[in-house]
């Protein structure tokens, strides 16, 4: 095997097959990069690599002198390519030494011989296009709010449902136990999903957010789903992802999680500057020495309503006996009753700042009947979106630290 490439394209498929790759719990040469050289005058080269739950397979313009194939150490790889002089480079497989050329450097690698040909095997997908940047709006409505390590393993995605007949609404849903976030999109073509809806893991979201990142205004992307039923195939210009999914029957019932906490039929609805909120929220947290104690106490006052329609004054509060106390206060339009509240600041700041806000200049935060209930946080200009946050119980700021709240002080 020989051919030359740009230095740009090689760096860029290597770097993907880095990521997928990266999901590995074992490693060794034989899970590394597969480079795959015809001599196709479009898309000479192959790169292909086989994470977990994800495949890779990019196909990059290159000059191929001798057709073949080998597998290379991904790592080494890359950084051998990221530190190597010049913009070709020249690269030859033979007996087992995978060698690479850039002016006056040379390096040799140890390859082996692929088990079989990525086209075997290959499933059948039947692709849709899809706007990327309404995909990207349902990711990052989401993938915010989805859990670590620590929850319910079925909980470490997204659940993606069809939510009519048609199957062109689809909703997605995120959550960590302590706060649910909820969207859903109108395609105008059914979208590839299982009719019992599917998980997308942390990792097959990561990779399509890659794989969809800076689109043009109005670019599409392909989008199928594979015979078997058990992965996304995703594809844009010469990228392919395959990301594999969990039966989305799996995820827990979010409806029984936060039963008698949702926030029903109150009238206690506070309507903010966006701007202002988040700005005061996130001041809030600066006094905080550790990230576990996000702890906000939001009270809220009536006041004489002012030239903008204001009637209300929303009190942000948040102490840390190492660092010191913070008082905020923002203007607000309220209906309902005075009451005091807590809730983890840095949630609403995650909220907002990924939520589909950006056109919006307000946030309605709609809190329940009591301290027990969930907020539910909605943006105006997005009826399909909303997100619960669990609340906190509030404790004594006088209090020293070790006194303060713990995990059982949690609501949920």
């Amino acid at each position: 095997m020989k051919f030359t490439i740009n230095k740009i394209d090689f760096i860029d498929g290597v770097a993907r097959a880095k990521s997928v790759l990266s999901t590995k719990t074992i490693a060794s040469i034989g899970d590394g990069v597969e480079l795959h050289a015809t001599k196709d005058p479009h898309h000479g080269l192959t790169i292909y690599a086989a994470g977990m739950d994800t495949n890779f397979v990019g196909k990059y313009v290159g000059v191929v002198e001798d057709e073949g194939h080998c597998i290379v150490d991904v790592k080494k790889l890359f950084e051998i390519l990221r530190a190597l002089p010049g913009e070709i480079f020249t690269c030859e497989n033979e007996r087992n030494e995978f060698s690479i050329q850039s002016g006056k450097s040379h390096f040799e690698l140890q390859s082996l011989s692929p088990e079989f040909d990525i086209d075997e095997g290959k499933p059948e997908v039947n692709r849709v296009d899809i706007p990327i940047n309404d995909m990207i709006a349902l990711i990052k409505s989401t993938d915010y709010a989805i859990g670590g390590e620590s929850v319910d393993y079925f909980m470490q995605g997204i659940r993606l449902a069809a939510d009519d007949e048609t199957g062109r609404l689809v909703s997605a849903i995120g959550s960590d136990k302590l706060r649910i976030s909820s969207t859903k999109r109108l395609f105008n073509v059914p979208f590839p999903c299982p009719k019992i809806g599917a998980i997308l893991s942390k990792t097959g979201i990561s990779e399509l957010s890659n794989l969809l990142a800076n689109p043009n205004k109005d670019e599409t992307f392909k989008i199928g789903l594979t015979d078997d039923g058990r992965s996304l195939s995703a594809v844009r210009n010469n990228l392919t992802y395959n990301l594999g999914m969990l039966d989305g029957e799996q995820y827990p019932a979010l409806n029984i999680m936060v039963d008698n906490h949702i926030a029903r039929e109150s009238d206690n609805v506070l309507t903010l500057d966006k701007k202002e909120f988040l700005n005061a929220v996130k001041r809030c947290l600066i006094i905080f020495s550790s990230n576990l104690e996000n702890t906000l106490r939001m009270t809220i006052k009536r006041v004489a309503t002012d030239t903008d329609g204001h009637d209300a004054v929303l009190i942000l509060e948040s102490a840390d006996d190492r660092v010191g106390k913070v008082h905020e206060e923002v203007m607000a339009k309220y209906s309902g009753l005075e009451m005091s509240v807590g809730f983890n600041a840095k949630f609403f700041v995650d909220v907002v700042d990924n939520a589909p806000f950006s056109d919006s200049k307000e946030v309605v935060v709609q809190f329940g009947k009591t301290e027990l209930e969930a907020a539910r946080i909605s943006c105006p200009n997005d009826e399909n979106f909303y997100a619960l946050l669990m609340p906190y119980r509030l404790v004594d700021m006088s209090k020293p630290v070790d006194d303060k709240e713990t995990d059982d002080d949690l609501m949920v």
